[in-house]
């Protein structure tokens, strides 16, 4: 004679326990994922809050100072065109936040080929950590010193490579590189030829290339 046992738990309690165990697995994997890569690059100290809170220490902090949370890019990006805008009025002020966008770099293939921007005034930021760039003093952003001819189409400038770098030959352009580094930001006219520098960065998802780039016109399009 077989007899029927019933556990002592319904399904959905057991259910409910495997789920929170298997996650509270995850979240330590990843912490410690984290704690590691935060002691290679001697920074393990900011997981560890000092007393009086992480804002304590040199230099102090300054009165009227304040932190926004703002997870979501849509959130961000237009806080960010906003304080920019006040903080340089004659370069900004009358300009809108058009388009954005973040380009992550696949690891020892070329970035983004020479270009121009549909914009008025361009921002490109960089957001990957320094220890990430296998080549200190590059893999930032080759810039040229002459713009696209006003008669140029988007796809002149954007597509056509080669006549690009012959119309810069003929003109005599300069060159001018600027390095990457963390949390740079370089602002320039949008309609100068520009592209990303030659890189070399360290190997993993978390050390790719990112930067993040903000178009600002005069007039919505």
């Amino acid at each position: 004679m077989l007899l029927k046992t019933r556990s002592r738990f319904p399904p959905s309690r057991l259910f409910f326990a495997a789920e929170r165990w298997f996650g509270d697995q995850i979240s330590r994997q990843i912490c410690s994922h984290h704690e590691r890569r935060l002691q290679r690059i001697g920074w393990e100290r900011a997981l560890h809050p000092p007393v009086g809170g992480w804002a304590a220490g040199e230099p102090p902090v300054r009165p009227g100072n304040a932190i926004d949370v703002m997870i979501d890019g849509a959130q961000a990006l237009p806080a960010i065109a906003a304080e920019l805008r006040q903080a340089i009025p004659e370069l900004l002020g009358e300009l809108h936040l058009n388009y954005w966008w973040s380009f992550v770099c696949q690891h020892q293939r070329p970035g983004i080929d020479i270009h121009a921007d549909h914009s008025d005034i361009s921002l490109n930021f960089w957001i990957t950590p320094d220890s990430a760039n296998l080549q200190p003093g590059g893999g930032g952003l080759d810039v040229w010193d002459v713009a696209a001819p006003a008669d140029w189409t988007f796809d002149d400038y954007n597509s056509g490579v080669r006549d690009i770098r012959a119309f810069l030959r003929q003109e005599g352009a300069r060159q001018i590189s600027f390095a990457y580094a963390e949390n740079r930001a370089l602002l320039f006219r949008g309609s100068i030829f520009h592209q990303t520098a030659a890189t070399r960065f360290a190997e993993g998802f978390e050390n790719r290339r990112r930067n993040v780039t903000m178009l600002f016109r005069r007039t919505h399009s």
